[in-house]
């Protein structure tokens, strides 16, 4: 039994990391194969944080801008914990605010966001791609 349920656990942490990684591999090539491996995992385990990351990435990608941008705030509030993960996932749900025109929510999401990224040092990447993304909902 002790065993079984190991093994299901591997499995499960396998899976995320190859979904995963077929969603930001030549998008959207592999989000057939990835789409697959998320609802594996997401049948055991509906609230897995990465796996609904996963899937929002392959909706925005889509450009299935409301149903990525319910994805992206359920995760960052599960994810509150992790800064980066979380900051990540309300960067995108501010895109696809964006994206849906809802530029007043957009433009606060990302100033969050981005007032989040300037206390690090780090990060010169992701603060230039915020401000450009604020610079297009401006």
């Amino acid at each position: 039994m002790f065993i079984s349920h190991q093994l299901h656990r591997v499995r499960k942490a396998f899976n995320i990391v190859l979904a995963t990684a077929l969603v930001h591999l030549f998008p959207p090539k592999h989000h057939t194969r990835a789409t697959r491996i998320l609802d594996e995992v997401l049948s055991f385990e509906p609230e897995n944080a990465r796996a609904l990351l996963a899937r929002a990435y392959i909706f925005e990608a889509a450009e299935r801008w409301a149903e990525a941008a319910e994805l992206f705030l359920r995760v960052s509030d599960y994810l509150r914990d992790d800064l980066e993960l979380s900051l990540a996932a309300r960067e995108e749900h501010a895109w696809c605010l964006c994206e849906k025109t809802e530029y007043e929510a957009a433009i606060d999401e990302l100033e969050f966001v981005l007032d989040r990224l300037k206390e690090d040092d780090s990060y010169e990447e992701r603060k230039a791609r915020v401000c450009w993304r604020l610079g297009l909902c401006h």
